[in-house]
C-alpha cells in the first residue's frame, strides 16, 4: 500500500512540474517563482556602480572650451572590469538638445576624458572619487573601465544565454531613473531582435538586441535585465534605450556583449 502511495505522489510532482513549466529548463514566462530569489533582488542594488566622466571639449564652431560632465550605472560580472554602456561612459563629440523650434547640434574635438568610480559618503567620509581605466569598443555601444588595484562586487545571479529569449518571458528589469534611486519594474520581451526605429540607438553593424515591454527613462541606460530560469535569476541583456511614447523599450543581448567585453579586455 505503502508503495502505491509513494508512486502515485511521485507521479503528481512530476506531472505538476510538467504541467505549470515548473523546472523545465528554460526561462520562465511567470515572475511567481521569483520569490525564493527575493534575496538576489536586494543584493542587486548594492552591486551597481556609479560612474562620472569628465571631458574637455573645443567647440568646432567658435573654439570655445567647455567642460562636460556625465554620470551612469556600471556592472561587474567578473570582479576586475566594470560593464558600461559607451554612450554613459563616454562623452559624445556630437550632442544634439531638443527644442521646441527643433533640434540644436552641438560639434566638440574632444581634448581630454577623465573617469572615476564614486564611492558613497559611508565609505567615505564626505564621499570620494577614484580614477579608473576605460577603454571603449569601436563598432559597439559597450565600455569596460577597471582599477587595477581594485576588485568589484559582482551581480547576483549567473550570466545567462540570451540566445533563448523568447516573445513573452518574464524579465527583472533593473532600474535608476534619473540617478535618484534604484528599483526594479517588471517587463516582457516584445521581440527577440530590435525595431527597425531602434537601429539608430547602436552603432553595431548587426544589431544584437531585443525589445522589452516596460518604459524606461533617462538614468536607467546601462542597468542589468535579468530572466528568471526555473526561477532564479541570469543576466541576459543591458537597457539601453526606449520609445516613452510606446512603453517599450531596447536592451543589447548579453551573448553579444560579452563578446566585446572580453575582446576589450584582451585588448587593453
Amino acid at each position: 500500500m505503502k508503495k502505491w502511495l509513494v508512486g502515485i505522489l511521485m507521479a503528481l510532482m512530476i506531472s505538476g512540474c510538467a504541467a505549470i513549466n515548473y523546472c523545465d529548463g528554460k526561462y520562465d514566462f511567470s515572475t511567481y517563482r521569483l520569490q525564493r530569489s527575493a534575496e538576489s533582488l536586494r543584493m542587486i542594488e548594492h552591486k551597481l556602480y556609479s560612474i562620472k566622466t569628465v571631458a574637455k571639449l573645443k567647440d568646432k564652431s567658435d573654439g570655445e572650451i567647455v567642460e562636460k560632465t556625465q554620470t551612469g550605472i556600471a556592472f561587474s560580472v567578473d570582479g576586475k572590469h566594470l560593464i558600461a554602456l559607451k554612450h554613459v561612459a563616454a562623452i559624445a563629440e556630437e550632442q544634439v538638445y531638443r527644442t521646441p523650434f527643433g533640434p540644436v547640434t552641438y560639434t566638440y574635438e574632444k581634448l581630454a576624458e577623465t573617469y572615476y568610480l564614486q564611492i558613497p559618503g559611508d565609505d567615505c567620509d564626505e564621499g570620494c572619487e577614484i580614477e579608473l581605466n576605460a577603454k571603449h569598443a569601436e563598432n559597439s555601444d559597450i565600455s569596460i573601465l577597471w582599477h587595477d588595484e581594485w576588485n568589484f562586487d559582482t551581480l547576483p545571479g549567473k550570466i545567462g544565454n540570451s540566445d533563448e529569449i523568447q516573445v513573452g518571458q518574464s524579465l527583472i528589469v533593473s532600474r535608476t531613473p534619473a540617478l535618484l534611486g534604484h528599483g526594479f519594474a517588471y517587463g516582457i520581451v516584445a521581440h527577440p531582435k530590435y525595431w527597425e526605429e531602434a537601429q539608430s540607438l547602436t552603432t553595431d553593424a548587426e544589431y544584437f538586441g531585443f525589445m522589452l515591454h516596460t518604459n524606461l527613462i533617462g538614468g536607467d541606460s546601462g542597468n542589468p535585465v535579468f530572466a528568471i530560469r526555473d526561477g532564479k535569476l541570469e543576466l541576459i541583456g543591458i537597457n539601453q534605450g526606449t520609445f516613452m511614447q510606446m512603453d517599450m523599450s531596447c536592451a543589447l543581448k548579453i551573448n553579444f556583449v560579452m563578446d566585446v567585453v572580453n575582446k576589450l579586455i584582451e585588448d587593453k
